[in-house]
């Protein structure tokens, strides 16, 4: 199975205003229940660009709420490249999915984003916020995971994952590390990574919830004074979604969820 296609968007504040994501996957199985595939992408993000697109499942789309400008005054505003190559292997037993991943990808431009701050000549007020880039980025890591319906209506999945990461800084990054020394990241660190989630669906009452959990060792920890110092052993983050229809409009194409 090939899957191929592309995202083309064009930002007039970037001197380079033409961005071109392309991306292609190719599936192969050559057994039954044995799968390999490969991915191959690129992607260009405008900084900002998040103000511009409209929320796939609002059904709306409304002007940007905030303003944003170059962290640095007077320096231009350029996009970040991922280029994002990876081979999978899946291999289903009964239930469940086994999967083991090796990926590689660069980062050129990171972006970083920086909101509440108040810098010389310009304030952060309003909704305004800054953006800025911190330079290039190398990775590299594998990753092994098992998803399956653990009991009739549920489905789960556990991946763990382990990256081996460098990065360049940029001439920026001598000034975020005096206004912001918290984004920036060290030379060199190997990031351990669990992801788990949860997903049920009861159909008598159109009722979905979805509980994602994470456990990671990429959280920067800071002191007092703001300097940078060696990642915290272990971060962790969730998400509880719940999604409700709702029987309004029965009559329509409309759908309506709480």
């Amino acid at each position: 199975t090939l899957t191929y296609g592309g995202r083309y968007a064009r930002y007039d504040y970037l001197d380079g205003q033409s961005l071109l994501s392309p991306r292609v996957a190719l599936t192969f199985q050559p057994a039954n229940h044995f799968r390999i595939s490969t991915l191959l992408s690129s992607r260009a993000v405008a900084p900002g660009a998040e103000e511009f697109m409209p929320r796939i499942d609002a059904g709306i789309w409304l002007p940007p709420q905030r303003t944003f400008s170059s962290v640095m005054t007077g320096r231009p505003l350029q996009a970040e490249r991922t280029n994002h190559v990876e081979l999978e292997m899946e291999h289903d037993i009964a239930l469940a999915t086994v999967s083991v991943r090796a990926y590689r990808q660069r980062v050129t431009d990171q972006l970083v984003t920086l909101f509440g701050m108040d810098l010389p000549g310009a304030q952060a007020a309003l909704g305004h916020y800054f953006v800025g880039n911190t330079g290039d980025v190398a990775a590299s890591g594998i990753s092994a995971g098992v998803r399956a319906a653990i009991a009739n209506r549920v489905h789960g999945s556990v991946e763990y994952s382990v990256t081996q990461a460098q990065s360049t800084t940029s001439a920026e990054s001598a000034y975020l590390l005096l206004v912001a020394p918290k984004v920036l990241r060290p030379e060199r660190e190997r990031i351990h990574d669990i992801s788990t989630s949860l997903e049920t669906e009861v159909p008598e009452t159109s009722t979905r919830v979805v509980v994602l959990y994470r456990v990671t060792s990429a959280a920067p920890r800071a002191t007092a004074s703001g300097s940078v110092l060696t990642p915290m052993p272990i971060d962790a983050r969730f998400d509880v979604q719940v999604r409700q229809s709702l029987p309004f409009m029965d009559f329509s194409s409309a759908r309506w969820e709480m």
